[in-house]
């Protein structure tokens, strides 16, 4: 795993931000830190090279929390990094305890949406990070988040399939929701607007008035 989160700070931290080898305070940190996911205790690889997600592993020898068969490395490390910044964000704003999931179902069969990243406390807040993704979908999941009291966020990985610029453009028929951006080259995450059902009208997400591969 990339992120997980210190006691000692109550935040979300970084694997690749800590140097213990060499930082007092970071050694120090590393001895009392958690799965942002499963809240585990986790340990610091000091030993993990050039991989990204092998900075820290449950002490239990469990499986890493973020592992996913269907995503590629590109977009486990956007949803990674977005997961840390929206946890700390969330800590700020609303306060603890925050509950976060990764790859988790918002709604039940048959109406349902396997999300990227789950917020059920103190917020409900889903996320839904885009790469190499063919078709956004942003009907159906927007419209199952809002029937099961989601507010969403949208998040593009800017080396994915579809220009972050041209989707917006598209999505700025309807409404003037902002999407969320990854910069690959620095770690940051722009969360962009938070999408209500108040702040867009989705009987106008339809195809035609935009494409298809953004309302299917």
């Amino acid at each position: 795993m990339l992120v997980a989160k210190s006691n000692t700070l109550q935040q979300a931290v970084l694997g690749t931000e800590l140097h213990p080898e060499t930082c007092e305070t970071d050694r120090q940190l590393i001895g009392d830190i958690r799965c942002l996911i499963c809240g585990k205790p986790v340990k610091y690889n000091h030993d993990r090279g050039n991989d990204l997600f092998g900075c820290f592993r449950h002490a239990d020898g469990s499986s890493d929390c973020f592992a996913s068969d269907g995503s590629s490395k590109e977009h486990r490390l956007a949803v990674e990094v977005t997961a840390k910044d929206l946890y700390n964000h969330i800590q700020e704003v609303a306060g603890p305890p925050v509950e976060i999931d990764v790859e988790k179902w918002v709604g039940e069969r048959p109406s349902f949406v396997i999300t990227d990243i789950r917020i059920s406390r103190p917020l409900k807040i889903a996320v839904e990070v885009y790469y190499m993704i063919n078709a956004l979908g942003l009907h159906r999941r927007l419209e199952t988040m809002f029937d099961n009291d989601y507010r969403a966020y949208l998040i593009f990985h800017p080396g994915g399939r579809h220009s972050v610029d041209r989707v917006e453009r598209h999505i700025h028929k309807i409404t003037s929701l902002q999407v969320g951006r990854f910069d690959r080259a620095t770690f940051d995450v722009a969360f962009g607007d938070l999408f209500t059902k108040e702040r867009i009208d989705l009987s106008n997400l339809n195809e035609e008035r935009l494409p298809r591969y953004i309302v299917r």
